[in-house]
């Protein structure tokens, strides 16, 4: 299950991204780890490393954030910022009420994901219907609609290929 996940994630990031992911990670975990030898003989150590965390989750996300779309780009930013900002309001100005606020952060994030769930366009709903139900051909009308109002996502064509095919009007490519 894990190695599909991650077979996923690297399909998903693609081999510059995953690459550049990996030496972000690698770098400044090593640069700690460095530190670590030296950390009782300086002062200014610790919030070096507490930098290196921070250069490394602001890097992990840009490099993840920059893979995806617009829409889930604010989505993510959405549901992530506010925690971000109870976590730092707990961390830095409210100390007293930080684990109240670690708890409402992580609340947050599972009530965002919840709330903002990307919505599946009304025209696949009702394919998904009339395919459900049988109705082959008003499943393609209903995706030819969609096509026509969107004719640039291939994510279209390939779901009307997909009920084609089922309908028997297409052959798959592997037959």
């Amino acid at each position: 299950m894990i190695g599909r996940a991650y077979e996923r994630f690297t399909l998903f990031l693609g081999p510059e991204r995953l690459r550049a992911l990996f030496l972000l990670i690698a770098s400044t975990g090593l640069l700690s780890l460095i530190l670590n030898v030296i950390v009782n003989d300086f002062e200014w150590v610790r919030p070096a490393q507490t930098l290196l965390v921070l250069v490394a989750l602001i890097g992990a996300a840009i490099i993840i954030g920059g893979r995806l779309d617009n829409q889930e780009r604010a989505r993510w930013i959405a549901i992530l910022a506010p925690a971000i900002g109870l976590i730092v309001l707990g961390v830095v100005v409210i100390p007293q009420f930080s684990l109240v606020l670690f708890g409402g952060a992580l609340g947050w994030v599972v009530a965002g994901l919840i709330l903002f769930r990307p919505r599946t366009p009304s025209g696949y709903q009702k394919a998904v219907k009339a395919l459900k139900k049988g109705d082959l051909e008003l499943a393609v009308q209903e995706m030819d609609q969609v096509i026509k109002d969107d004719p640039d996502d291939p994510n279209h064509y390939r779901f009307r290929a997909e009920l084609l095919r089922l309908w028997g009007k297409i052959r798959s490519r592997a037959a």
